[in-house]
């Protein structure tokens, strides 16, 4: 079984409006400030029957590039797989699968 390749996906809300808060308070971001972020490539994949996915956005703050995953599931008309689940909008400290 092969996975749908979707080269341009987007983002809805766009990263622009929710990453950058998320990604200063991660512990393994380098920068110490709300960064400035530009996209570098971005790409989707979903399973072949359509009940979940992942949108992989490369972004850089100007001195690294992140690598940053969004999973995503038909429940929520794949798009982000809940407000739980998606950067800015989770509670780091509650998730029990954040591994940083």
């Amino acid at each position: 079984v092969v996975a749908v390749v979707h080269p341009g996906a987007t983002l809805t809300p766009h990263f622009r409006d929710f990453l950058p808060r998320w990604l200063a308070r991660q512990s393994w971001y380098a920068g110490t400030d709300v960064p400035e972020l530009s996209a570098v490539g971005y790409f989707r994949i979903e399973d072949p029957d359509g009940e979940v996915g992942m949108e992989t956005h490369l972004v850089s703050d100007g001195a690294l590039v992140y690598q940053i995953p969004i999973p995503l599931r038909a429940a929520d008309g794949l798009a982000p797989a809940s407000d739980s689940q998606r950067p800015g909008t989770s509670s780091a400290a509650a998730d029990p699968h954040r591994t940083g």
